[in-house]
């Protein structure tokens, strides 16, 4: 099988966002439920397409990876949710960026 050329692969965007929290901070689960947020806001048609995938976190902050044309509808999903395992959340988004080191150094390290 030979790889897409540059010209028809989807073109990807780095979201940053912050959990902000009282009780202890799992990477997996705020991940868990932006995916499940976004799914139940536009489905699961538009939640396939969006590609949300995690690439890492630090602290408080996590990043995914998503469709360039899904940015928008991705922060519109972080601020639907309110709770993870029954402790409310405040999730805002950081950044976005178009290459993964510049999000990293920018964003995420809290620079």
């Amino acid at each position: 099988m030979t790889n897409l050329a540059p010209t028809l692969r989807e073109k990807k965007r780095y979201l940053v966002f912050e959990v902000i929290r009282d009780s202890d901070y799992s990477y997996s689960s705020s991940i868990a439920a932006v995916k499940g947020s976004f799914s139940a806001l536009f489905g699961a048609l538009e939640s396939a397409k969006a590609a949300i995938t995690p690439v890492k976190s630090s602290g408080s902050r996590c990043m995914v990876s998503v469709g360039r044309k899904y940015v928008d509808k991705i922060k519109a999903s972080l601020a639907m949710v309110k709770s993870i395992n029954n402790s409310k959340v405040v999730m805002r988004s950081v950044g976005v960026s178009g290459v993964l080191k510049t999000a990293a150094s920018k964003y995420l390290n809290g620079g």
